[in-house]
């Protein structure tokens, strides 16, 4: 889980972001999904947006084994504007391990909406 990313102007009119990812552990299926924890602005209420296909499915973005640095993730959420984002998270899913598991992630980049001069 991020900090509060509340008061960061930059995560309050995103579109997508980019992060880069290293697996150097597992040999087993991994997939993430990046989620944002927001407020909404219309009741107040506590709610988490993720990424969804063209069909409304939720997007997991499947990490390959080995990645060292070399794989990049580009989450698209669409129009924000009603929400207050609060955190950043990231689910990670997959099969069950017998040995360690090391997910790595840097480089997180907030691609915002252009602000009005």
């Amino acid at each position: 889980i991020s900090p509060d990313l509340t008061d960061v102007p930059e995560w309050q009119v995103l579109t997508d972001l980019s992060m880069a990812v290293a697996n150097l552990v597992s040999n087993g299926n991994i997939y993430i999904q990046p989620l944002l924890n927001a407020t909404r602005k219309s009741d107040g209420g506590s709610t988490f947006l993720r990424e969804v296909d063209a069909t409304g499915a939720p997007v997991f973005y499947p990490i390959k084994q080995g990645a060292n640095w070399d794989q990049t993730v580009n989450p698209v959420y669409g129009d924000l504007s009603g929400y207050i984002i609060n955190n950043f998270r990231i689910r990670v899913f997959g099969d069950q391990f017998d040995g360690a598991l090391s997910l790595n992630f840097d480089e997180i980049v907030v691609n915002p909406v252009p602000l009005a001069p």
